[in-house]
């Protein structure tokens, strides 16, 4: 997590031991506050499965992304 002008972001990034790192893919906008929770982040395969909070109507919503690691994130949970 992190937060620039648009506020708190959820990013996932890579570290690569042997050359250059590949640029941090922004993955979701957060709400501020608790709210936002805690973001979790699971590794299976050659993807990666991310879940966070968010509030949509003054109520909290589970939302989640599927990123490839080779790919561009694929958001669902709307």
């Amino acid at each position: 997590m992190a937060e620039d002008a648009d506020g708190p972001a959820l990013w996932l990034g890579r570290v690569a031991l042997d050359g250059p790192q590949p640029a941090p893919v922004r993955i979701a906008t957060l709400p501020r506050g608790p709210a936002a929770g805690v973001p979790r982040l699971a590794l299976q395969g050659g993807t990666a499965h991310l879940v966070w909070t968010t509030v949509r109507d003054g109520r909290p919503r589970l939302r989640g992304a599927r990123v490839r690691l080779d790919a561009a994130a694929e958001a669902s949970g709307d």
